[in-house]
């Protein structure tokens, strides 16, 4: 099994606890204390009861996030960031946004947040590169295939995660979406 992890946008709406959503041939009620968890309830429900983006009959709010991708199929959450067996930053996730409990639901993550994996990355690297001397992988622009070590691996992969989390700190909107990590 491996170590999937995921930064997904998700939009700030406010879901209550026990909202009934319905298709033209399904209903769901939805029972869950946090608002983030029964975003992603109705984001399950949308995933297999939903087929074109109107479909959901009793909840007009919903409608102008449900999208098609190829990553959820119909779905209210993007994709912003996918790391896979990345265990140095699951370990700054689980330190920093998770409260050291190793969880499968997702939880919010800051704009702060961010920022500091990102600052914590570049010192990282700029002390390893030297300790190493200028690292020389043969990887891909995304930082995925690579030939080398383990070590010039991980500095593959902090690269990588430097430029996603300064194109999320560029781009995204934290004023309307959650930015949620998620490790499956």
């Amino acid at each position: 099994m491996g170590l999937d992890m995921y930064l997904l946008s998700v939009p700030k709406i406010d879901i209550p606890n026990g909202k009934t959503v319905r298709t033209e041939k399904s209903s769901f009620t939805i029972h869950q204390e946090d608002n983030v968890e029964r975003l992603f309830l109705l984001n399950r429900f949308i995933n297999y009861h939903v087929t074109d983006s109107n479909h959901l009959v009793n909840y007009p709010e919903v409608l102008p996030y449900i999208e098609k991708d190829s990553f959820w199929g119909f779905s209210i959450m993007k994709k912003i960031a996918y790391w896979r067996e990345a265990r140095g930053i699951h370990n700054w996730f689980l330190e920093n946004v998770l409260d050291g409990k190793n969880s499968y639901e997702g939880k919010i993550v800051t704009e702060a947040d961010i920022q500091n994996l990102l600052e914590d990355i570049i010192v990282f690297l700029e002390a390893k590169k030297i300790e190493m001397g200028e690292v020389n992988s043969e990887s891909s622009p995304n930082g995925l295939i690579f030939n080398g070590n383990y070590e010039q691996r991980y500095i593959c992969e902090l690269d990588y995660s430097q430029l996603m989390l300064k194109k999320i700190l560029n781009q995204f909107d934290f004023d309307n979406y959650h930015l949620v990590y998620l490790v499956c």
